[in-house]
């Protein structure tokens, strides 16, 4: 006879309510912080914000941050919002998300880090980014990324924004 499955805490660890419990916490205050960014941007500041992770994702001549065709793009597991394709309209007119975009997502993840958001927040804070890449990456297909990168950060400086970009695979 098979013994019943036991629950993580029968054996002092964590159990299914309780993680839940604790990553309902978690993106709860993911939420609280992106609330408290937003609200510290202007609107044409929040419109950029809020396309970034798309930006990312593909390689349109017309949008901020374009290197060249050749550039990776795609962010795993990324799907552009209705808001976040509106935003992208003032860039591109037109602009339609493509199906099947990608064969692979050579950008593993992008990530907000420092104090937006935070207690140490201030109007003036920096809004520094870590993206993660692939490493099977070459250094051509890195040197576009870094490229673009620097392209995003200019571009955000017209809007008053300071935006930095940190790479790691």
């Amino acid at each position: 006879m098979t013994q019943p499955s036991r629950d993580a805490a029968d054996e002092g660890g964590l159990g299914r309510k309780q993680l839940r419990h604790i990553v309902g916490r978690f993106e709860s205050l993911g939420l609280q912080r992106m609330t408290r960014i937003r609200a510290t941007l202007t609107h044409e500041q929040r419109g950029f914000f809020d396309l970034l992770p798309l930006l990312w994702h593909v390689n349109h001549p017309t949008m901020p941050g374009f290197v060249s065709t050749d550039t990776p793009a795609g962010v795993i597991a990324f799907k552009p919002t209705r808001e976040q394709m509106l935003l992208a309209r003032r860039y591109a007119r037109g602009y339609t998300e493509e199906k099947h975009l990608h064969r692979s997502y050579p950008i593993r993840g992008l990530y907000l880090m420092g104090s937006m958001g935070s207690l140490g927040q201030t109007s003036g804070s920096d809004l520094d980014f870590w993206l993660c890449y692939d490493a099977d990456l070459g250094d051509t297909a890195l040197s576009g990324l870094r490229q673009k990168a620097e392209l995003l950060e200019q571009h955000a400086a017209t809007l008053g924004l300071h935006v930095h970009f940190f790479f790691d695979a």
